[in-house]
Parts: structure tokens; sequence; C-alpha cells
């Protein structure tokens, strides 16, 4: 017995979902209303050569056929130009018929859910499996005295998995990483062997800020950032005897002089010049390891940006993800402050002092055996070698 159907409000356009080997098949009806809209008068609007409707008229219509074809095994992904511009055309007060497609590959005891963006584009989908389920059977249940179906406690925990799981890398999550009471109705109103949509978000991305570490003899040294074009202060003589515990942070030439001539000085009675020259020699090699220890600990910070490692909030990154983010950032190399090396001459006087720094390169090897990983939101260790400059001898201080 053919149904009757029911009137048109002369404000609102019906869409018929029709089957699309059957156009006389009508699956689902939409009915859109808006207020004021008079009778005969074009849904959309003709723009450009070509009928259109607003993207927020597209967003919602597309919305409400997902909502009317959950269950069914029938959907439509988006509306295509041609679909919009048909819905478009039509008079309030009348209907349209709208060809969706049939949902194949289905199995009897599943429900396929769709997973969508916000701006109406399907993602992807997932097949949720029960066995013994039978299809056209309700996924979940009303529960009595409430509006909203409920899925059954241990179905709900699995679905919510798999549907994370199904998300996974893709920058696309439910809400809370949860679903909500309303996406639960959704899926509970779905049918075995039909299909369902519910929405997903954005992640929220997560940065893990880089600290460079840097490798030298066999154990890693935090490095510590400073300013750009800084020069190296750090000086930490390791004794007492004046005139070095009062020397200051930040070494000249005199200060560099004062210290070859305590080592000289240390000299015994009678000294030949080459023992005396050999001293002074320790003196300055002595100031200027105690400078490049110190740069060992400092990078130039100027025009470096070590907060783009970003990715999933909690997810896990691997050195791969590590050493493309410092190649396509320039942060695979970074470079030391200034620091000034001093020389002796023939005479044991101390010259104007040279300017280097010292260049670290990524190590990737070596961050790879720390085990370095992490994952997204905590700061993330790099290695670096300093390998541009060769390692100063070790002198100890001398004392009188």
């Amino acid at each position: 017995m053919a149904t009757t159907q029911a009137p048109i409000a002369d404000n609102a356009i019906q869409i018929n979902l029709v089957d699309p080997t059957n156009n006389s098949n009508v699956v689902k009806s939409v009915t859109i209303t808006r207020s004021g809209a008079q009778k005969g008068t074009n849904f959309g609007y003709y723009s450009n050569g070509s009928w259109t409707m607003s993207q927020s008229d597209i967003s919602s219509i597309q919305n409400q056929i997902r909502a009317a074809l959950n269950g069914t095994s029938y959907g439509l992904d988006s509306l295509s130009t041609a679909q919009i511009a048909q819905i478009a055309q039509t008079n309030f007060g009348s209907s349209t018929n709208l060809v969706v497609n049939k949902i194949a590959n289905i199995a009897d005891n599943a429900v396929r859910i769709n997973l969508v963006k916000p701006d109406g584009t399907t993602l992807k989908y997932t097949d949720w499996v029960k066995s013994g389920a039978n299809k056209g059977s309700n996924v979940g249940f009303q529960p009595s005295g409430n509006t909203l179906w409920s899925l059954y406690s241990g179905d709900q925990t699995s679905i919510q998995n798999q549907i994370n799981s199904a998300l996974s890398g893709t920058n696309f999550q439910l809400s809370g990483n949860a679903l909500t009471s309303a996406q639960m109705d959704t899926i509970a109103r779905g049918t075995y062997g039909g299909q369902v949509y519910i929405s997903v978000v954005p992640v929220a991305s997560a940065i893990s800020t880089i600290t460079p570490y840097v490798y030298t003899d066999g154990n890693s040294k935090s490095l510590n950032s400073v300013n750009g074009n800084a020069v190296t202060t750090k000086l930490q003589l390791d004794h007492t005897t004046k005139p070095f515990n009062d020397v200051p942070s930040n070494v000249t030439r005199d200060i560099a002089q004062q210290v070859v001539d305590y080592y000289v000085g240390t000299a015994a009675a009678g000294a030949s010049d080459t023992d005396k020259r050999n001293l002074a020699i320790d003196g300055i090699n002595y100031v200027n390891k105690q400078i490049y220890d110190a740069a060992l600990n400092e990078y130039t910070s100027s025009n470096l940006d070590f907060n783009v490692f970003k990715g999933q909030s909690g997810q896990q990154w691997t050195i791969a993800d590590l050493t493309g983010t410092l190649f396509a950032n320039n942060l695979w190399t970074i470079h030391s402050p200034s620091f000034p090396l001093f020389t002796v001459d023939a005479q044991n006087h101390v010259p104007d002092s040279t300017t280097t720094n010292i260049s670290y390169s990524f190590d990737s090897v070596h961050t790879g055996l720390m085990g370095l990983t992490g994952t997204f939101g905590n700061p993330a260790k790099a290695v670096y070698d300093p390998s541009a400059v060769t390692q100063l001898p070790h002198v100890t201080a001398p004392t009188k």
C-alpha cells in the first residue's frame, strides 16, 4: 500500500533520498525549513553562471542527509556541484529527488562508522564487527525513560578504542578522545549492515622544545642557551692561589699575561730559558683550555628556533621525526659563542687574541644509541658532536 506524502510547508523544501537503481524508491527524506521564505522562490541563488547556495546551507544539508541515512545501507559522503545546483533551484513548498549511493561490502554483523571532518568531508571509516549480530538489528538500545540511545558497556569501550586507533596519525581525534553521549546515541541507533556518521576534530598540536646536548668523551653535557653574538665569559680556574682567585670572568690579554707570568714564576732558581718557555706555553694552554671547556657548555641561540618540533599531543616521536625537523629548520649545525684563544711569543709575551667558535653537528648515531625518544609535548634531546675544533690539552695550575 502506497503512503501519501505529507504536505510540504510553504517555507520548506523536501529532499527525497532515492536509490541509485530505482529513483522511485525513497530511502529517507529530509525537510529543510527557512524562516520567512516565500513559496515558489528558489532555495539557493544564481551566481557567476551557476546555481549554488551558502556554505552554511551546504554543510547543514549534508549533515542532515547523513543523519537521515544513519543505520541504512546508503550513504552520501559529500554533495556534488550538480547536487548543490539541484537543491539550490528547488522552490520552497516543493520537493526534489537526490540520488544517494548504495554502500557495499559492509558485513551483516558490522556497522560502518564514517569519521567526518569539520569541513563536512569524510576523513575515513572503520567497520566495527560484533560476533553474532544480525543484519538490520540496532547496534545499541534505548534505556527506559531516556531519549538518548546507549551502547552496551563492553561495546562502547571496543568501538571507542577502534575509532581512536583508526584516527592515529591522522591529526584528527574524537573530541576529548572519547565518544560523546550524542555520538553514542548516533551509533546505537545504527543497524548492522549499515553505516553511521560521527564528527572528529583536529588534534591540538603540542611542541617538544629541542634541547641540545654536546657529546664528548662518551658523556653528554647540557648546553645552555645564550644570547646571539655573545662571548664566552665562564672561566673557572681550578685553584685558589692569588692572583687567580680574583680573575674576572671576562678574560682579557692582560689577565692571560698574568697567568703566563705566574707560571713562569714557578720555575726553579736557575731554570733555563727553555724551561721558562715551556712553563709559559703551559700557562697559556691552561687559560685556553678553561675558556674552551666553558664554550663547550654554550651555544649561540640567535636566529635559532628550537620550538618547531610539533606533533599530536602525547604521540610518540622517533629519531627519524627529530632528524627531519632539525634538517628542515637549519638546526643540523649550531655554534658556540665566539671566544678568544691566546698565544705567547718568543719573549713570553701574550699578543692580542684570535677569535673562534665551536661548530656542533647533529649526531644521529649517538642520539639513536642513547635511545632518545619521547612524546610530543615533552622536551626532546638532540645530541651534537663538537667536531670542528680540536680539543685543547689539559694543563693543571701550578702552585708556589
